[in-house]
């Protein structure tokens, strides 16, 4: 009897062409995982990838998981999605992170005008892009046409056998209204420089080095903003008849993210378990294998009970995520993000735990185990899974919640206000432009500055609105903060 970890090719309630296409890319990643098993070692001596991984992909049809049908790819559900990334990242982590970013970059495509599409996916839907996200390592000046960019990113995961790059920038210069134009650009990897500096303790073999871009031409169709990507509202959600292109890239992000650690710590789970029944113990009273160490099967089924929870949270988050599309508050996000936190510090620590106790020999340097080990520390440095800044974010939420709920004041809806969009330390803000706000979201309509409060972006007849989440300012963007009825 082996350990139970959640079956992947489990029947689901799809229509018969959809679990068709999943049993054939779940067939396919288990023939990839292997490979990437036997690969992971190399790449992680070279740094990135080796050529046999990358090919062995591209003889797959899982680059055409998340593409739109409408181009021959098939537009899968977030769920195989999971189950396909996670049986990849049982054989390496680095090679799993890789393919899924070059999935969700491939789904990113999509969200572009329609044009651009035509011409990309011309030739067919497996394209090697990376993607960053920090808007502020780019400049975008506006020309006729399209734009001049300039920029240094960091954390190209992929880019040393890419076409194509994305990458953020803030538009230069900034329109009169005040309001950051921060857009998301693609543009050929032969028109950039890439700068080796990917010398790393984990995650060795991804190659994540800077791209480097100097007075790129980028055309218009070739740019969306950044604020439609992150919150589902993109050209590509209206062109595309499927859900999948709704999804805010904010939460479609982490859980490719995670499925690299994942996939490793039912690896680990596994392997602990061919341990048990082979090592041994010398005790006074003789040789013991570890299987008949009551302490050694404790930590077996603990493991595998944490795994299994690991599993039913991110299954929760794609369930939530997939029903609600772009109808979400910040509110959902943030409990979202603070779930996944929560299942990738717990996945971590089964990999440690297992580590600590998996024998002097599971530290040599060609064992799988102390490269999971290091793989999975450096995963939970990425900010998407920064545990204190997530659960603390939503426990605030929640608080500032019930605060405003035992309030006796009424709130008092006003009219539009011009908004800006802002990006600080990682995070997008709005505030009035009266410049009387403090950079607070909200206003009392005599632009006098009042607290943070939650606030959603919705989209109706192709303008995006900012609303607050009391539901009662009249789909106008400022309420005064009272929240409640007397």
């Amino acid at each position: 009897m082996t350990v139970t970890t959640p079956p992947q090719n489990v029947a689901r309630d799809l229509p018969p062409k959809a679990q068709a296409i999943r049993d054939k890319l779940l067939a396919q990643a288990q023939d990839l995982s292997r490979i990437f098993a036997e690969e992971a070692a190399a790449s992680e001596k070279r740094r990135y990838p080796t050529d046999r991984a990358i090919n062995a992909l591209l003889e797959t049809d899982i680059l055409k998981a998340l593409a739109p049908k409408k181009y021959g790819g098939y537009a899968i559900d977030l769920e195989t999605f999971y189950d396909i990334g996670t049986l990849l990242g049982e054989g390496d982590a680095s090679l799993t992170w890789v393919t899924t970013f070059y999935m969700e970059h491939v789904w990113l495509f999509a969200l572009f005008p329609l044009s651009f599409q035509e011409k990309i996916f011309a030739d067919g839907v497996k394209i090697l892009a990376p993607a960053m996200t920090n808007p502020m390592a780019g400049k975008a000046e506006r020309v006729e046409g399209g734009y001049i960019l300039n920029g240094e990113w960091e954390w190209g995961s992929g880019v040393m056998h890419s076409s194509w790059i994305q990458a953020p920038a803030k538009v230069y210069p900034v329109p009169e209204n005040g309001q950051p134009d921060l857009r998301f650009f693609a543009f050929k990897t032969e028109d950039t420089e890439i700068k080796d500096v990917w010398h790393m303790s984990g995650m060795c073999g991804t190659g994540s080095n800077i791209v480097i871009a100097k007075d790129v031409f980028v055309p218009d169709e070739q740019t969306i903003p950044l604020l439609d990507a992150f919150t589902g509202h993109s050209e590509g959600a209206h062109i595309h008849n499927d859900n999948l292109f709704r999804l805010p890239f904010l939460v479609v992000l982490p859980i490719g993210v995670a499925m690299p650690m994942i996939g490793q710590a039912r690896m680990m789970l596994r392997k602990y378990q061919e341990q048990l029944v082979r090592r041994k113990q010398y005790l006074t009273d003789g040789a013991k294998v570890h299987a008949e160490l009551g302490p050694k099967r404790v930590r077996l089924a603990d493991a595998e009970f944490q795994l299994l929870q690991v599993d039913m949270l991110m299954k929760e988050v794609i369930r939530q995520t997939s029903e609600r599309l772009t109808d979400n508050t910040e509110t959902e996000i943030d409990r979202w993000s603070a779930m996944m936190a929560f299942a990738m510090r717990q996945c971590r620590d089964v990999i440690e735990s297992l580590a600590r106790n998996s024998g002097a020999s599971s530290q040599k340097s060609d064992s799988p185990i102390q490269r999971a080990v290091r793989d999975a520390t450096t995963i939970m440095t990425h900010y998407v899974f920064d545990y204190d800044l997530h659960m603390d974010k939503y426990a605030k939420m929640v608080i500032g919640d019930q605060i405003s709920a035992e309030g006796n004041a009424k709130a008092v809806a006003t009219e539009m206000k011009p908004v800006a969009i802002e990006l600080e330390a990682g995070r997008l803000y709005a505030y009035c432009t009266c410049g009387l706000s403090k950079k607070q979201p909200f206003c009392d309509g005599e632009h006098k500055g009042t607290g943070f409060k939650p606030f959603m972006f919705k989209t109706e007849e192709t303008k995006t609105a900012h609303l607050c989440l009391c539901r009662k300012s009249s789909k106008g963007p400022f309420c005064d903060g009272s929240h409640i009825e007397k």
